[in-house]
């Protein structure tokens, strides 16, 4: 893109010289057009300067976050089947327990 503006810029500037300044139309369309170079410089400039006060690059911590993420996940898949699995057999026990009250009640 800065190519393209340089080039753009280095013509349009060529093909003003090679005009004939005489006509006082021609001598303002380069002036206009000699403005409009330094005003899209100016932004050119301040966006080189946003890109390079953007920061780092963050991608290397994503991936590594949405890998823990992903592992989390599945670790809480595991969790809560193994949850499950205990008061499955939490029931299990406590009824066998209940059945063991009633045949050895206290005397």
């Amino acid at each position: 893109m800065k190519r393209l503006l340089r080039y753009s810029c280095i013509t349009s500037l060529a093909a003003c010289c090679l005009i004939s300044c005489e006509s006082k139309e021609l001598v303002s369309k380069r002036d206009r057009q000699a403005a409009e170079i330094e005003r899209l410089r100016g932004e050119l400039a301040l966006l080189d300067e946003q890109l390079q006060n953007a920061g780092p690059n963050r991608s290397q911590e994503l991936s590594v976050a949405k890998e823990k993420s992903e592992a989390q996940i599945s670790e809480i898949a595991r969790l809560e089947m193994e949850i499950v699995e205990l008061n499955a057999k939490k029931q299990t026990l406590q009824s066998e327990f209940a059945e063991y009250q009633n045949k050895y009640t206290l005397r």
